[in-house]
């Protein structure tokens, strides 16, 4: 039927179906009435079966240039001998096939067959009323039961026999006909006309009187093509109620239960066509609605991919165009099962919608984070090169308000884009998405307020250590024994400084006082991290400021030049004074004293419990105290040592008084030698003012030094040889008499 257009007629069509005789001319009649092509009989070789079950064609008829959109049933004659005994189950059957489905059921009869049981075929009329009284019995009274019997009487001779004394006489079997079925009770007193609307008419004979057979042709073709004809046949009062595009499925199913033997009831398989019907259409439609927003679904499944703007207008004219594109087709069906499949493919719509709405929402609930994210960047003071108290985004005082104007901007943009989502007429909920956004932006806005407070107090705790870390680290090198308490007033007074700025500060973001000292607490704590941070720079190199501090009282004289030593000096006491301050060095770095309380505090105070002092001030713990104490102390030994030998150096090498003497009497004669030759005088004062030159700029205190060194070594080995000798004199004079004794004896 697809090739006829007939999915689109709705209830726009008729059906037409021919009972009769075998061999009576029913599929030429067809043929010439609408168009069609059906095989007909080849007489030249017989009268036999050609019409074998039923044939169907479209009428090529037109009605005022439209075609008349009309199914004809060419259905297999009756009395035939092919079939043999089934041929009555098969007219029954074919009966009850036409009955259903036609809206006209014409009639062919012979006209000198009129009057006779068999040869006119009453007894096939009469399993039509009987089957018609099953079908629409019990529906007698609604609109379209009626079918209309058109009788076309074949090779009528009107000069014998006028037309009204043949439908007089047919009638007359007719209701005799009727009269002998078995019927209810309900219908004990009807007539046949309570059913059939009946019609005659007749043809002349198609070869004796071939021109007024065509013209008879003509005649009745325009009762089916002309409706303004008095006698139209076409009428609506014969409709059969069943959609253009469901016909073949309806036909379909009877005839199935007409095959199975079981009882046919009409209205049921109504039903169920528009069950079956409404289901395709509801897919249809389904698949109309996934294909209009399969864009939406795929922007919405791309990880890329954002919420659709004015997502609930898309979605409602996909579901409005899909519910038109069923509701259209579907009226045409049983009312009751089109409204309830209608609304199971505005639920199934529905949840993809809503699957989709999902996704829409959690999309718009990321966008609102961007959104708010995006603001806040503009707020963060770490975007900006901020001044004192104040950041090129945002003045402090002003704050409070453009943060909450931040939250408002982020839940405007959450409601207005999800109520754009929004389907009309759906009472679909955002409240979980909405509630985390909002705990997300107070989050976001908590933080923010953070990031200033952090800001402020970072650039406070930069102030700070730039007021006082030049003063600190002088303390630090000095490292006397007031120099915790300097630190202490120098800690405090920068602190109470930048506490009031803070303060001030603080107080233009909205802090409550509460959060104010607490802020003011935080600010105590990174100022007593600045001078614990600087101490625990220096305690890293805590061997050298040791060293140095021992240098500048042991090595060096109090002008800050090398230290030589003499016989006068109190070597012992200069060390012990020396290793005493690098130890005091060790205990200043140890422990942060800023309080006057922890002033006492010191691991090398042996009451003192390592375990009871506050971990947050030791800088350098009892044990690395220790070890580095005594890391020192045999560090710092040699220096002892090596002072001890200079003083000895120093004591060893001077030159008695009385020398200088003995030298003046003895070499008088060299000295007036020299004086009496201006040549050799003079080159004796210029050797000598060279080498007081060279003294006075240290060049010969290495020279001099081993000097020094050789005459100790020399002096040395002299006396150890003398002492050697005198010993070897003394065992040898001991000796030697008690060898004679021997040789005597």
């Amino acid at each position: 039927m697809g090739k006829w257009n007939f999915d689109n007629k709705g209830f726009d069509y008729w059906v037409v179906s021919i009972l009769g005789c075998q061999s009576s001319g029913k599929s030429t009649l067809l043929n010439l009435l609408f168009g069609t092509k059906f095989q007909v009989m080849d007489s030249q070789r017989g009268r036999s079966q050609t019409t074998k079950g039923i044939w169907m064609g479209c009428s090529a008829n037109t009605i005022r240039g439209r075609p008349t959109d009309t199914l004809v049933l060419d259905v297999e004659g009756t009395d035939g001998r092919e079939r043999g005994e089934e041929q009555k189950s098969f007219e029954r059957k074919s009966s009850l096939f036409s009955l259903a489905l036609a809206e006209i059921l014409i009639i062919n009869l012979w006209f000198q067959d009129i009057g006779r049981w068999d040869a006119a075929n009453y007894g096939l009329l009469k399993t039509v009323f009987e089957l018609n009284l099953q079908l629409f019995g019990k529906h007698s009274s609604s609109a379209g039961s009626k079918t209309l019997l058109l009788f076309v009487i074949r090779d009528h001779v009107r000069a014998v026999t006028p037309l009204e004394p043949l439908t007089q006489a047919v009638e007359a079997d007719l209701e005799k006909i009727w009269s002998g079925i078995s019927k209810p009770p309900e219908f004990a007193s009807s007539r046949v006309h309570d059913f059939f609307d009946i019609m005659y008419t007749s043809l002349s004979h198609k070869i004796l009187d071939a021109t007024t057979f065509a013209a008879d042709v003509d005649t009745l073709k325009e009762r089916f093509t002309n409706p303004e004809a008095s006698d139209f046949i076409f009428k609506d009062a014969y409709a059969k109620d069943v959609p253009a595009d469901g016909w073949p499925m309806y036909a379909e199913r009877i005839w199935e239960t007409i095959q199975e033997s079981k009882d046919l009831d009409l209205p049921t398989q109504k039903e169920m066509l528009a069950m079956f019907r409404c289901d395709e259409l509801m897919e249809t439609a389904y698949r109309s609605f996934n294909t209009a927003v399969e864009p939406v679904r795929q922007q919405l499944s791309n990880p890329e991919g954002s919420f659709v703007p004015a997502f609930g207008e898309l979605v409602r004219q996909a579901e409005e165009e899909a519910l038109s594109q069923y509701e259209a087709p579907a009226s045409r069906y049983h009312t009751e099962v089109a409204a309830r499949k209608g609304a199971a493919l505005k639920e199934k719509m529905l949840d993809a919608s809503y699957a989709l709405f999902l996704q829409q929402m959690r999309r718009i609930y990321e966008a609102a984070i961007q959104h708010a994210d995006t603001l806040a960047k503009k707020l963060s003071p770490s975007t900006s090169d901020s001044k004192e108290g104040k950041s090129p985004q945002v003045e402090l005082s002003d704050l409070p308000t453009r943060l909450h104007d931040l939250k408002d901007d982020a839940i405007a943009f959450f409601e207005r884009n999800a109520q754009a989502s929004l389907v009309p007429g759906v009472s679909w909920k955002y409240d979980e998405e909405r509630q985390a956004l909002r705990e997300h932006v107070e989050e976001l806005v908590k933080r923010l307020r953070e990031q200033y407070v952090d800001h402020l107090l970072k650039r406070r705790q930069q102030k700070l250590r730039s007021a006082i870390m030049n003063q600190l680290n002088k303390q630090l090198d000095v490292a006397s024994n007031e120099m915790w308490p300097r630190i202490a007033d120098l800690h405090d007074h920068a602190l109470e400084g930048a506490k009031a700025k803070l303060r001030v500060h603080l107080t233009r973001l909205g802090l409550s006082e509460e959060e104010l000292n607490t802020r003011e607490e935080e600010l105590r704590e990174r100022a007593f991290a600045v001078i614990k941070d600087r101490l625990t720079e220096k305690s890293q190199h805590i061997q050298y400021q040791m060293q140095k501090k021992f240098d500048e009282t042991f090595r060096l004289d109090p002008d800050g030049l090398p230290r030589r030593w003499s016989k006068a000096d109190n070597i012992e006491e200069t060390f012990k004074e020396a290793r005493q301050q690098a130890y005091g060095v060790l205990d200043a770095y140890s422990i942060v004293r800023l309080r006057e309380s922890d002033r006492h505090l010191s691991f090398f105070d042996s009451s003192l419990d390592p375990s009871s002092v506050d971990p947050s001030l030791v800088v350098i713990s009892a044990d690395q105290c220790n070890m580095t104490r005594d890391t020192f102390k045999r560090e710092s030994d040699p220096a002892f040592i090596e002072a001890k030998r200079e003083q000895e150096r120093e004591i060893a090498v001077r030159i008695p008084p009385f020398f200088w003497a003995v030298m003046l009497i003895l070499g008088f004669n060299e000295i007036m030698a020299l004086l009496g030759n201006p040549l050799l005088l003079f080159l004796f004062v210029v050797l000598g003012l060279m080498a007081y030159a060279a003294w006075l700029a240290g060049l010969l205190d290495v020279p001099l030094q081993i000097a020094t060194e050789l005459w100790s070594e020399l002096t040395g080995r002299a006396k150890s040889a003398a002492v050697q000798s005198v010993m070897g004199r003394l065992t040898g004079s001991s000796g030697a008499p008690a060898a004679n004794k021997d040789k005597k004896d």
